[in-house]
């Protein structure tokens, strides 16, 4: 990016700044924002993003004003990857049917930071106010909204809504135990097989069956796998519970950042 003609750049290493937060907002305040540049671009430390990332730069429509590049996050309850963008839907981040995906540029609704670009607008508009970036949680359950779902969740709400451009996959790197990559494929193999048997009948597939055609070593995972879904059903009615209770924390914490971003400008405008 450094050598490429098109661009212009500006480098400020946030290191040691806890939470991140914090580390994100001082980016803004202290150097993006004290900056001439025009698009404040966030790399984390352990996202990689593709050699040809400038094009991707360059290429971002004027219309957006926030835009992500694709990688994933590990799951580590339900053993499997999950993309970290999607569409904004009533206070929270619903991630997109892959199928429905193109490629090039596409409007979502929110993201994560791993790989994100700003526009200066953003944050010059008035139609977002500090704390740019803010973790909500709880006593009880920690955290309930990450800091990058809560900042794009409140700019798609004031009209910034998050853009994503397939053609630039980025790798995120992140220590997992292989045995539970196992037993995550165990676990989507049963999903696999109880919808396929639930839908067309069952026509002798059997999990053990579809393991040992597959994958033979994956035979030990499902051996431990009787005792991880015994439980399934309470497990996927706790989830609904606990997606509701966190839609309903982001809900009032972007309601309450509105109201806030709303007196400010009340108070503007009488003075």
């Amino acid at each position: 990016m450094a050598y490429d003609p098109r661009l212009q750049l500006s480098f400020a290493p946030i290191h040691a700044v806890h939470p991140v937060c914090a580390a994100r907002n001082l980016a803004v305040n202290e150097f993006f924002l004290k900056s001439n540049c025009d698009i404040l671009v966030i790399f984390d430390n352990d996202v990689a993003p593709p050699d040809n990332v400038a094009d991707a730069i360059c290429s971002m429509p004027d219309e957006a004003s926030i835009a992500v590049l694709p990688y994933w996050v590990w799951l580590p309850d339900r053993k499997h990857t999950m993309p970290c963008f999607g569409y904004w839907e009533n206070g929270v981040m619903i991630i997109p049917d892959p199928t429905t995906l193109t490629p090039g540029w596409q409007k979502m609704g929110a993201g994560g930071t791993g790989a994100m670009f700003i526009k200066r607008r953003v944050f010059t508009d008035g139609k977002l106010t500090k704390p740019w970036f803010k973790i909500i949680s709880t006593e009880d359950k920690g955290q309930i909204v990450s800091e990058d779902v809560y900042f794009t969740g409140r700019a798609a709400e004031a009209g910034h809504p998050t853009w994503l451009n397939t053609d630039f996959i980025c790798s995120h790197f992140h220590t997992v135990d292989l045995a539970e990559v196992n037993l995550g494929l165990v676990l989507l193999l049963k999903r696999f097989t109880d919808t396929v048997r639930k839908r067309y009948g069952d026509h002798g597939i059997k999990l053990k069956t579809l393991i040992q055609e597959l994958q033979p070593e994956m035979a030990a995972a499902a051996e431990k796998l009787r005792d991880d879904v015994d439980h399934a059903k309470e497990h996927a009615e706790m989830d609904a519970k606990n997606v509701e209770f966190n839609r309903a924390i982001s809900l009032k914490a972007i309601q309450d950042a509105k109201d806030e971003d709303a007196a400010k400008a009340n108070f503007d405008a009488g003075n």
